[in-house]
């Protein structure tokens, strides 16, 4: 407001004409009255029609304000907000700054000397932030610009503009957001209850500093993970980590494991023993204090133990204790243990442990001595009272505990809240329960046990550097034993498992047939330790409503690979089956007792699962004349009784409740109620449907329409109809006349196949064919009406030379009806490709035979003239070695069955690429030798094919620079004491074996049981099974030696075979075969290694979708593999149930100064008798050292080392059980529920499982729709 013509006014009475507008009203060319000094102040215009100016808004009174409002005869009635040098500023978008005299303090607050605030607004909160007197000495007092828009009163300077007014509101404002911390676990800006938006206008304390109820999490919200950051100055996080992980579960911090745990909860670490204190912030801190003031550390003791206890109580801001000093910190020496020096502490603690040493009511007792009056009562300066500089102060409470809460038991420091981690590492033991290692400061195994199951604890004390290092120097793990002082006696509990499919019960499935078992599980707990006396499921199994009857009650058995730790938690399991009762919902619990107090928890209320109807099946019984029909015969004379038979199973053991077979008889197309015959049970004492139970109906069918008549099988169990192939249509021929023809079926026998024998055999050797002639009218053939057809040319035909008479088998069976055999035997020369066709065809005089046997099928003819059959003859050899050396070039040999007393050799001169083949397999053909039975010499590309090899005192088969390929063989019962390899033994670097679709076993060596790799290359070794061999010394299966990575095992199987020295499966020496699709199962070793022993410069495993378990190895280690500095990789493996026995390592995998690397794959229930470091699933002295995508605990007792300098990686693990598919016997396939399913990596997985199958495959449940890969060597498939 200005004079006329602009000057300054320094005049007393001015008028001018102004127009306002203000948020009260407008007012235009309105004359204004306005006096600086005199007495007289006349503000209001002579006329009364134009007002002045602020009487023209501010009616007498004045509407919706304070008294105080109303214009007076006093110029300090507008003034005192609207005074002129700041212009007429207000709130609604005015600017300027002349705020302070009514706004952002508390009334009568002197602001600038002289000027004094009237307190109007929100002054309460404003005075926390912009005074620093009295009670508001907690605020940071800030000026008004620090937070509001000075141009746009009474709006904030940042924020998000939410409404597009181009300012920033209370709502849409961040400057508190630094200061108030929205993040963490306590958002201290918008929670409803304590945010500080929230309680803008009321404030959250009451006029004594107090806060108001309700508000006690607000220091939280402050002094959380996501700490205020003030002055530059962020908050000390004591709220911890509430969703973090540490040793004794989630959550730690001072809510969690410190004071401020609720009284309703109990320390994690106490088991159960120790209640929280539920102390708040309050309690110990007094909020009138200065609370902000730019420095990180509010007290500094000035490097003095004499600097006065007030110093350390402002710095924390603790309050007085009954007016005196709440901690005497520094403690200078020479002034007594009393409670009055932790005068706080002892308010709520009784001050007698702590001050009398004869009073053990503490747990901090080592040899009998109270530790906690021993150390309060040391007279030294031990201790840095500011965490900083020199020693200053005796021991206190606090240089040991943080009483805001740690990962420690009873919140030992760990150093985190002064950025001294890991702090004092300590932990609670007994022996019984505890691995540890006494001579090096590895952690110990479990480090969760909690005070209710100790006898003491463990500790480092050189690794707290300002608590215990000064005085306690040794850093290895060392115990201090002790009984708790407190009665800790607890009541066992049972929880859910947590594991897939028994997240929220305790059975899988929750509903299923009666042919599906149910698996029940549970997880045991004890604070105490103590195991089950009885640990049951209880199952309604009659739903009756009760749990009485015999066999309700089911014992659980400890899940494998497990420890005995119960204070974690075991799991226990049964796997049950269940039959249908009541309306099928059968209810079950949990059950069990230490043997003193009953389990509670949530698994001891009824639960309840669901029997489904499992639907019965039909097929056909297998019999003969029955194979692939329901009806025999398949076509008969009009008014011949036709029997129809059909298998019913029920795997819920229901009788069928209706069990018939159609028959469109008239040929209609439909099946009439009349043509609906019920059948008949075959065995009607046969009582158990689960097995399978004959059903039959004989019908005497006349021939209508075309004589094709439809017919079918229905059956059902009262709530569902039966499946399979007989429910389908089927057809059923009733000829014109009543004859019924007779049927040809196969005739199995030795070295027979579809009714001939050989199917291989030499040019113009004989083939013998049989055939089985049935006839229900008993009408057997006459001579020359049953014939074999052979395509002896091979032109596609059967010529009239190619048909021959067969003769009876037996001339004295005149029975048709029920079968009668026909045979030929003949020559048959080579023809064509040698792959003849042939058939067989009947008439009984009126009809031609059906039957399999009438149509084509094939036996193969080889071009060869070298056959060998034991009696020999003209045209024949006698002796296989006779038949190798008739040729001195490539030929076929064709052996004929029995057994061949001689041994062969295929010299390097005139016997390559010579094949050697039986024409009725190994188990007709034998070649029984005496030193080596056979010997390839220098031999190139020989095939020796189908015979079991027996009788080798020098190896079954000895090769020495040759390139053979063996091909379903059986090689057994051979030794070989001297070099070894009693199966198979290869030496020179010039061989080359090809071994494929065989089985070496029961063989004795002094090394290498089933087969000794002395040399070579290129080997391969496919779908062949090593088992039972014995060895005195290493490789019980196998051994391999100087043999590199160009060699490759796949699809084997190498089981129960022993060595008295090492690697009772296989032995590697200098060898690095690549192994795929290999089960190395059930061995056992008398030194290291009981599946696989490995060793030599060169030596290298790789293995992958393998399976090595239940081996055993009884000396250093590796009850799975052994490894003496060589490299271990396994991808998609499954080790399980190994041992090293005695006092061996790793029972898994032992590794002395190799590498491992382990990837996608299973380490369960290995273990280790050693005490010290068994490392159960990995004993690891080597370089590298990493295990991802597994099912692998790495803590100490599963993973052991004693080489400090060992690189590990461990990374997306679990220890989760992975639910085999069984127990006993152990089948290592993945259960439905294993958390294995759709966990593996797919940069590293193979395109196939263990058996062959594809991966990966998606399980319905883990990732619906996405295939992923499994971890272990079988891929999962519904």
């Amino acid at each position: 407001m200005d004079t006329a013509d602009g000057s300054i006014p320094n005049v007393y009475l001015i008028r001018r004409f102004m127009n306002i507008s203000t948020s009260h009203g407008k007012v235009t060319s309105s004359p204004a009255f306005y006096q600086y000094t005199g007495s007289r102040r006349n503000w209001n215009s002579s006329d009364p029609a134009r007002p002045g100016v602020c009487q023209a808004c501010h009616a007498i009174p004045l509407e919706g304000y304070p008294a105080d409002h109303a214009v007076k005869d006093n110029a300090a009635v507008c003034m005192k907000c609207h005074n002129h040098k700041n212009t007429f500023s207000h709130g609604s978008g005015g600017s300027g700054d002349g705020c302070e005299g009514c706004h952002g303090h508390s009334a009568g607050y002197e602001y600038d000397p002289g000027s004094t605030s009237l307190g109007r607004g929100t002054w309460k909160s404003h005075a926390t932030h912009t005074q620093l007197d009295g009670g508001n000495a907690k605020g940071p007092g800030v000026a008004c610009g620090a937070c509001h828009d000075t141009n746009s009163f009474p709006f904030f300077k940042s924020g998000k503009d939410s409404n597009g007014d181009g300012k920033f509101n209370l709502a849409e404002t961040d400057v508190c957001d630094i200061c108030h911390s929205p993040g963490g676990a306590y958002d201290g800006v918008n929670d409803a209850a304590y945010g500080a938006k929230t309680n803008w206008k009321n404030s959250i304390y009451n006029t004594d500093n107090s806060l108001k109820p309700g508000m006690e999490r607000w220091c939280a919200s402050c002094h959380d993970e996501e700490p205020s950051v003030i002055q530059g100055v962020s908050a000390p996080n004591v709220v911890g980590d509430e969703d973090g992980s540490y040793v004794y579960g989630s959550g730690w911090g001072y809510y969690k494991t410190g004071h401020g745990l609720p009284a309703s909860s109990y320390y994690p670490a106490s088991g159960g023993v120790t209640a929280g204190a539920g102390v708040e912030c309050a309690g110990c801190h007094d909020f009138s204090s200065r609370h902000i003031d730019g420095n990180a550390r509010t007290f500094d003791d000035g490097g003095s133990s004499s600097t006065k206890p007030s110093a350390y109580r402002q710095g924390y801001r603790l309050s007085l204790v009954g007016g005196q000093e709440p901690m005497l910190v520094p403690w200078p020496q020479n002034v007594s243990n009393t409670a009055d020096s932790y005068r706080l502490c002892a308010g709520c603690h009784s001050p007698g442990p702590y001050v009398n040493s004869s009073d053990t009511n503490t747990n901090l007792k080592t040899d009998g001595i109270n530790r906690h009056a021993y150390h309060l009562s040391s007279n030294t300066l031990s201790f840095a009272a500011d965490w900083n500089g020199g020693n200053t102060s005796r021991m206190t409470c606090v240089v040991c505990h943080n009483v805001h809460g740690s990962t420690r038991l009873a919140m030992v420091r760990d150093g985190k809240l002064t950025g001294r981690e890991p702090g004092l590492m300590i932990w609670y033991n007994n022996d019984a329960i505890v691995y540890k290692n006494t001579a090096r400061p590895d952690p110990p195994d479990p480090q969760n046990l909690p005070l209710s199951a100790s006898t003491g604890t463990l500790w480092r004390g050189l690794t707290s550097a300002n608590l215990c290092s000064h005085c306690h120097g040794n850093n290895n793990t060392t115990p201090e034993y002790r009984t708790p002082f407190q009665n800790v006696a607890q009541a066992p509990s049972l929880t859910w498992t947590g594991e897939t499919g028994y997240a929220y019960d305790g059975v899988s499935p929750d509903n299923g047939s009666e042919s599906a078992p149910f698996r029940f599980r549970v997880k045991y707990s004890h604070a105490n330790n103590a195991a089950p006396v009885v640990i049951q499921v209880w199952v309604d199994r009659n739903d009756d409503g009760d749990y009485d009857e015999a066999g309700e009650r089911i014992d659980l058995v400890a899940v494998a690979g497990q420890d005995n730790n119960h204070t974690d938690g075991r799991i226990f399991s049964a796997t049950v089956l269940l039959a249908k009762a009541g309306d099928n919902s059968l209810r079950y619990r949990f059950h069990a007792s230490d043997g003193i107090n009953e389990a509670g928890g949530a698994p001891t209320a009824d639960s309840s699962l669901w029997l489904l109807n499992e639907a019965p099946q039909l097929s056909w019984t297998g019999e003969s004349g029955y194979l692939s029909a329901g009806v025999n015969p398949e076509r008969g004379g009009s008014g011949t009784s036709f029997e129809f038979r059909v298998k019913y199973t029920d795997l819920d053991n229901e009788p069928p409740a209706t069990i018939q077979v159609w028959v469109d008889q008239n040929d209609n197309g439909i099946y009439e109620p009349g043509e609906k015959h019920s059948m008949s049970s075959v065995s009607p004492g046969d009582n158990d449907y689960g097995d399978g139970k004959l059903y039959s109906k004989s019908l005497a069918l006349t021939r209508t329409g075309d004589g094709n008549l439809n017919y079918r099988f229905h059956a059902g169990d009262g709530s569902t109809d039966a499946v399979g192939a007989p429910t389908q249509n089927m057809e059923v021929i009733v000829n014109t006349s009543a004859n019924t023809p007779p049927t040809l079926d196969w005739e199995a026998g030795p070295c027979r196949s579809e009714g001939v024998k050989p199917v291989m055999g030499a040019r113009n050797a004989d083939f013998s064919f049989t055939i089985r002639y049935g006839d229900a009218d008993n009408r057997c053939p006459s001579p020359g009406a049953i014939q074999v057809l052979i395509d002896e040319n091979d032109n596609g035909t059967y010529e009239s030379g190619e048909k021959y008479n067969l003769s009876e088998v037996d001339p004295g069976d005149t029975n048709c009806a029920d079968g009668k055999l026909y045979d030929l035997t003949r020559p048959i020369a080579f023809s064509g490709d040698g792959l003849l066709m042939y058939r067989f065809q009947a008439s009984d005089g009126s009809d031609a035979a059906t039957g399999p046997a009438t149509s084509d099928a094939f036996f193969t003819v080889v071009d060869t003239d070298y056959k060998v059959r034991p009696a020999g003859g003209s045209g024949w050899y006698g002796t296989i070695q006779a038949a190798i050396n008739a040729r001195n070039s490539a030929h076929t040999v064709l052996v004929y069955e029995g057994t061949y007393n001689e041994n062969l050799t295929f010299d390097n001169i005139n016997d390559h690429y010579t094949t050697v083949r039986s024409v009725c397999g190994p188990e007709s053909t034998t070649i029984k030798g005496t030193t080596s039975p056979v010997y390839f010499m220098g031999n190139k590309s020989s095939l020796l094919d189908g015979f079991t090899i027996t009788g080798g005192t020098y190896s079954g088969v000895f090769i020495n620079g040759a390139t053979p390929t063996i091909n379903n063989c059986i090689i057994r019962n051979n030794s070989n004491n001297v070099s070894g390899g009693g199966g198979i033994y290869i030496t020179n670097a010039a061989s080359r074996m090809t071994l494929s679709n065989s089985e070496i076993h029961s063989n004795t060596a002094a090394n290498g049981g089933g087969i000794l790799f002395n040399s070579g290359s290129s080997h391969i070794v496919s779908n062949t099974v090593i088992r039972n061999n014995t060895v005195t010394g290493n490789g019980g299966g196998m051994f391999v030696q100087n043999v590199g990575s160009s060699s490759n095992f796949t699809g084997i199987t190498v089981k129960d075979n022993s060595a008295g020295g090492n690697g009772g499966g296989m032995y590697f020496n200098a060898a690095a075969p690549i192994i795929n699709r290999a089960e190395i199962r059930g061995n056992r070793a008398g030194g290291n290694g009981g599946g696989l022993s490995l060793t030599g410069s060169e030596s290298q495993l790789s293995l992958t979708n393998g399976i090595v378990a239940g081996n055993y190895a009884g000396n250093t280690g590796g009850g799975g593999i052994c490894s003496s500095a060589r490299p271990i990789v396994l991808t998609n493996c499954t080790l399980a149930d190994n041992i090293a026995g005695n006092t061996g390592q790793g029972g898994a995998i032992y590794n002395n100064s190799g590498s491992v690397t382990a990837r996608n794959s299973i380490f369960w229930n290995n273990s280790a008798g050693a005490s010290t470091l068994p490392g159960h699933e990995i004993f690891c002295n080597g370089l590298n050292l990493t295990v991802e995508n597994s099912i692998f605990d790495s803590s100490a007792r599963y993973f052991s080392r004693t080489n400090a300098a060992l690189t590990t990686s461990f990374s997306n693990n679990i220890t989760s059980d992975p639910l085999f598919v069984g127990d006993s016997p152990a089948d290592y396939h993945l259960h439905s529920d294993s958390p294995a399913i759709d966990r593996a990596s797919a940069a590293y997985a193979p395109p196939n499982d263990i058996d062959g199958q594809s991966r990966p495959h998606d399980q319905p449940g883990f990732n619906d729709g996405i295939d992923v890969y499994d971890m272990g060597a079988d891929e999962y498939l519904p």
